[in-house]
């Protein structure tokens, strides 16, 4: 069994596991982006969908979380397209608004979830990577 994390009960990661964290208000999750990172997930960060797409062409990621708020067709175009490119691919959409967002991005995370329950989903969809 895999050590847990003595603050939050959830485990360590302990083979890094990579996430492209792509949000392009960048300072709005400073606290899950560490919060990840202490767990021992390699985040790599994107501000755009063109530089996740160039990041997603250059490395494998476990999992991919899109919060996109400025430019939500963006953000359903970017999921849109690594979906018909690698279906295997484990995606998330974190969004804010209250109304759901009209995409066909397999997992949704609305950012008002507290911190444990995001690390809860996060490491469900990276196990199953």
């Amino acid at each position: 069994m895999r050590p847990r994390n003595p603050h939050s009960g959830l485990h360590l990661v302990t083979s890094q596991r990579k996430i492209l964290l792509v949000n392009d208000e960048p300072g709005s999750e400073p606290s899950r982006l560490k919060t990840l990172q202490d767990l021992g997930y390699e985040v790599t960060p994107a501000a755009t969908a063109r530089h996740a797409l160039k990041c997603w062409r250059d490395e494998d990621y476990d999992l991919i979380l899109i919060g996109l708020e400025k430019d939500p067709q963006g953000a359903a175009h970017l999921c849109e397209r690594i979906m018909s490119e690698a279906p295997r691919q484990k995606i998330a959409l974190l969004f804010s608004d209250p109304e759901l967002p009209l995409t066909d991005c397999p997992d949704l995370i609305w950012k008002g979830e507290d911190v444990e329950h995001f690390l809860a989903r996060v490491e469900a969809l990276t196990e199953a990577a």
